[in-house]
């Protein structure tokens, strides 16, 4: 067959297209193929054109494109509960500055119904500031000290040994080296005043499991005989400036209360705390932004380099500007709906996003009804692509011969326009 020899010729230089679940038809949807060239062939007439190489790589490419596309805006507006992209579901909550929220292993999200979460208080560290000494005097005795921390449950038992003539300031700066090396779960510093210094202690970890809001104490053991203080006494180590608090929420009127800032729930919902609130947060599983933008952003792209490859068609060809006002007319006439959904139609009638509109109209939904099953405006974008698939020739400029007699009724081949342009798609007819 003469045919499949130019097909097999032209297919060697040209990229084969993805192959997508749209890509094959039931019988229903080839029979409406059939009917729409059979009704095109009617009214086509018999040309002549000079199908040089720029020609068919423009034909070939601008079919191949259009299949694309109509694919890609089928894949989202597709009714596949698995595989629609609308269908991935993300947590989110209505005030992220105080309450935010993901899912450990992404289980339940889809039926998650929304829940209410108030946070009265975040937990935090306890604080001590010992006390303030004259920074150059010497007031302990020398000798060796023995001294117990208690950090919650844990407790922790160190020796300190202090040098003669050594100043408080010495000491309190050896000390809080000593206390930061041990690791035990605390920090340590020496705060100066006017002549005056003092330690300054902090729990590394916010909360506390005890009532009284006491996460670490120090208790002397043992000191020499000659010193009247140990080195807690000394000090002040145990003297409380800010008891630790624990983080208070409830979800849906249920009180929790937790050492940390942040609880995993039952059903494995995460809640991290980053302020109180005033009124009660909202938490709600929404459609996710992240793959319907990537998606969305992919069907762009193509869109763009369809409209570019046209474009630079019309330069050399008269009738590739039919397409190029076709397509210019769809995304005028439904320009206010692009706009609402994130889509910016720029002066080269080209489609930018709107990241922040886009993510709206995605959680509010109307970004599905726009590409979904009965959206005016994929149902045009898809004629559009469908034209420009059955007969790519009609944006090519060629020399009619002569009108076929519409008047006499005679049997048409579905098959005339794919042939003679030379253009049989195992995959498409």
């Amino acid at each position: 067959m003469p045919y499949l020899s130019v097909y097999n010729n032209l297919i060697q230089g040209h990229v084969i297209m993805r192959q997508t679940r749209f890509d094959t038809h039931k019988r229903s949807e080839l029979k409406d193929i059939y009917q729409r060239i059979r009704k095109m062939n009617v009214d086509q007439p018999f040309y002549k054109v000079t199908f040089d190489s720029k020609t068919q790589e423009y034909t070939l490419g601008v079919k191949d494109k259009a299949i694309d596309l109509s694919s890609m805006l089928k894949e989202l507006g597709s009714d596949d509960v698995t595989n629609n992209v609308f269908n991935q579901k993300t947590l989110v909550s209505d005030a992220p500055k105080a309450v935010t929220v993901e899912s450990i292993d992404g289980s339940g999200v889809d039926e998650m119904e929304p829940m209410t979460v108030e946070v009265d208080s975040l937990s935090e560290a306890q604080v001590n500031t010992g006390r303030f000494l004259p920074s150059g005097d010497v007031n302990l005795a020398d000798g060796q000290y023995t001294f117990t921390v208690g950090i919650e449950d844990s407790y922790y038992s160190f020796q300190f040994n202090v040098a003669a003539g050594s100043t408080n300031k010495e000491l309190q700066t050896k000390l809080s080296d000593f206390i930061n090396k041990t690791k035990v779960g605390l920090s340590a510093r020496v705060i100066s005043n006017n002549g005056m210094s003092a330690i300054e202690l902090v729990s590394k970890a916010g909360g506390t499991k005890n009532p009284d809001g006491i996460s670490f104490e120090f208790e002397d053991t043992k000191f020499p005989e000659n010193a009247v203080r140990g080195i807690v006494g000394q000090f002040g180590l145990n003297k409380v400036a800010k008891p630790a608090v624990n983080t208070c929420f409830r979800v849906n009127g249920e009180y929790i209360e937790t050492s940390e800032r942040e609880y995993v729930l039952n059903n494995g919902i995460k809640l991290d705390f980053h302020d109180t609130t005033e009124n009660p947060v909202t938490i709600s599983a929404v459609v996710d932004d992240a793959p319907v933008i990537e998606k969305v952003s992919g069907f762009v792209d193509r869109l763009n380099a369809f409209l570019d490859f046209v474009k630079e068609g019309s330069a050399e060809r008269r009738s590739s500007r039919k397409l190029l006002f076709e397509m210019s007319n769809v995304m005028e006439r439904y320009k206010g709906q692009f706009a609402e959904n994130g889509f910016k139609i720029n002066d080269d009638g080209k489609l930018e996003i709107d990241k922040e509109t886009m993510i709206q109209a995605i959680r509010e939904g109307s970004m599905e009804q726009f590409f979904g099953p009965d959206s005016m405006v994929s149902a045009s974008l898809l004629r559009r692509f469908a034209d420009v698939t059955i007969n790519p020739m009609d944006y090519i400029d060629k020399t009619v011969i002569t009108y076929p007699n519409t008047a006499v009724k005679q049997p048409y081949s579905p098959y005339v326009t794919s042939v003679y342009s030379g253009l049989m798609y195992n995959n498409y007819c």
